[in-house]
């Protein structure tokens, strides 16, 4: 059985790391501390905002890396400020422009906050990215970096303008999936060549190593650009079909299950990972 040296684990929040009622398993606790102090970086790999992210660090008990909104946002351990990678800001004008009718259903994330067009009547999944919500006019200064743009509305509504969008911005990364809201689908769309796996990509390279020395986890679609880099890629039993496919282990356990945790225990009783 190959042996697999590694310098990272690497973790998705929501539906990976934390239970449905976004609890920390004890056994995910236990081994991730005990890998932490054997000098393994852990690093935190979500889709949410920061503020919405960092006290999962609190969490754990241990400082961690954090790479959040897909990718753009990235703040290596003793780093005062992220490393951020916006849209240019030609083309997040041009994008809007192509939405300017749609901007109720539309959320801007910035630095460590989320523009929406009337804060008091939020689409309520959006907090599971985050809660600091602003709405004013929009000035696109060097102040005001827009790291990801999510649109959230019925499916019929969402389908066509994924349609508008792949027609008259073809190469705009537009990733369209289902919302968590029966009926809704959602959008996802962040600038050019960003996501988990670039955000990885980048947080390796500071710290010396590369992909194929990281264990990632994750259950969803924003996931697999970082589960397809990864040296191994591990996904729970209530993961979505794509990534699946693309995931090395299978698990048969759940994020309510704490599967990170029995995997982890499973990969270093069976040596397939050293750490």
């Amino acid at each position: 059985m190959a042996q697999r040296k590694i310098k990272m684990v690497a973790l998705d929040l929501d539906g990976t790391l934390l239970s449905s009622d976004k609890t920390l398993g004890a056994l995910s606790k236990e081994i991730l501390t005990r890998l932490y102090k054997k000098g393994i970086h852990i690093t935190l790999s979500t889709g949410r905002a920061f503020h919405h992210t960092h006290h999962v660090a609190a969490l754990l008990g241990f400082p961690v890396h954090i790479v959040c909104v897909d990718g753009a946002y990235i703040l290596p351990l003793g780093y005062k400020e992220p490393i951020l990678k916006p849209f240019p800001t030609g083309l997040i004008r041009e994008i809007l422009e192509l939405l300017k009718d749609d901007l109720p259903y539309v959320y801007l994330f910035t630095k460590d906050q989320i523009w929406c067009r009337n804060c008091q009547e939020v689409n309520e999944q959006i907090y599971g990215w985050g809660s600091q919500l602003f709405s004013s006019e929009l000035n696109f200064t060097a102040d005001l970096q827009i790291l990801q743009i999510v649109y959230i509305n019925t499916a019929a509504e969402a389908d066509a303008l994924h349609q508008l969008l792949r027609k008259e911005m073809p190469s705009l990364p537009a990733e369209l999936s289902l919302s968590l809201e029966p009926g809704y689908h959602q959008i996802t769309i962040r600038p050019p060549g960003v996501n988990k796996g670039t955000g990885l990509e980048t947080l390796a390279g500071l710290l010396g190593h590369k992909l194929e020395e990281t264990v990632v986890f994750g259950d969803w679609l924003n996931d697999l650009p970082m589960l397809e880099k990864a040296g191994l890629a591990v996904t729970p039993a209530n993961s979505v079909a794509e990534v699946k496919a693309a995931a090395d282990i299978i698990s048969a356990y759940t994020s309510d299950e704490d599967f990170v945790g029995r995997e982890l225990e499973r990969l270093l009783a069976e040596k397939r990972i050293i750490a």
